[in-house]
């Protein structure tokens, strides 16, 4: 990585590790229960008392969590000014990273996507 430096590479190789896979997501949870009826009132006049209201529905369940993204493999990042590469420089990126599955086995089809790979990619 070059950080607003001026780098230059001669006749040289390069070649990154692979990326870190994604983590899975986290798995759904199960809705709230239902709040607690209101109080019946009070009779008026000789007439009896009302009756409770009904306790409230349960909530809906959270969906799963989606899977977290790959890991980049990048040769060089740099930031500023790039790279120079003179005679024979190669640059090699390794595999990228793969998503994660996304959670509760992945039931929402939402793993997450692999990550980037690139001989050169600059950082902003």
């Amino acid at each position: 990585m070059s950080v607003e430096g001026t780098v230059t590479l001669t006749n040289c190789s390069l070649k990154a590790g692979s990326g870190g896979n994604g983590g899975a997501g986290g798995d759904l949870q199960p809705g709230g229960a239902g709040g607690v009826g209101g109080l019946g009132g009070m009779g008026v006049g000789g007439s009896k008392n009302a009756c409770a209201g009904g306790q409230g529905g349960q909530g809906g369940n959270g969906g799963p969590g989606g899977g977290g993204l790959g890991g980049p493999s990048l040769a060089i990042a740099f930031r500023g000014e790039p790279v120079k590469q003179e005679g024979k420089t190669t640059l090699m990126p390794g595999a990228p990273g793969a998503g994660g599955l996304g959670g509760s086995n992945n039931v929402a089809n939402n793993a997450g996507a692999d990550g980037a790979t690139a001989a050169e990619q600059e950082l902003r």
